[in-house]
């Protein structure tokens, strides 16, 4: 489980590295998807019953907030492992969970979500974030960091029933 845990950090990484070709990036880019599909076999993050809003659908995982979406690919790749004591994801990830929720928050939002309320929220889950990589970067216990992690997580998981990400199961 560690072993694909640290797959699926190191594909997370490496997707997010500029590359210099195209043709760098495209081997790139199968190579880091490859290593995602491996480690994501064993996670339990049940996505069938989630329904697609009225809005175009841009996202993978059928909302109609892209930006969104991003978010909570990477949240639950980091999350998930430290509810069971695996933290190694979130501490080699919690910079970049940090970057994507100032994206989000920095996004448009779609008609569906677009209220001060929402943009409200979406603003409290980057700056959560962003305390969560200080606190990595500043060696926290592994307490802090749960707590932390745990914050973003409930933070985000009614937003997520709010703008279309409903019947997402954990």
């Amino acid at each position: 489980m560690k072993r694909h845990l640290f797959a699926l950090a190191t594909g997370l990484v490496i997707a997010s590295m500029p590359t210099t070709t195209s043709a760098q990036a495209t081997g790139q880019d199968r190579g880091a998807r490859r290593m995602q599909d491996t480690a994501m076999k064993g996670m339990k993050h049940d996505m069938s019953g989630m329904k697609e809003s009225n809005t175009p659908k841009t996202g993978q995982m059928g909302g109609s907030w892209r930006e969104m979406d991003a978010f909570h690919s990477l949240l639950m790749a980091v999350y998930h492992p430290a509810r069971k004591d695996t933290l190694q994801p979130l501490r080699l990830q919690a910079s970049v969970l940090a970057n994507v929720a100032a994206k989000w928050s920095a996004s448009s939002p779609p008609a569906s979500c677009n209220s001060e309320d929402t943009r409200g929220k979406v603003a409290a889950i980057a700056k959560e974030s962003k305390a969560l990589a200080g606190l990595v970067e500043t060696k926290a216990s592994d307490a802090a960091l749960k707590k932390s992690i745990t914050a973003v997580h409930d933070l985000f998981e009614p937003l997520a029933h709010e703008c279309g990400m409903m019947g997402m199961k954990h």
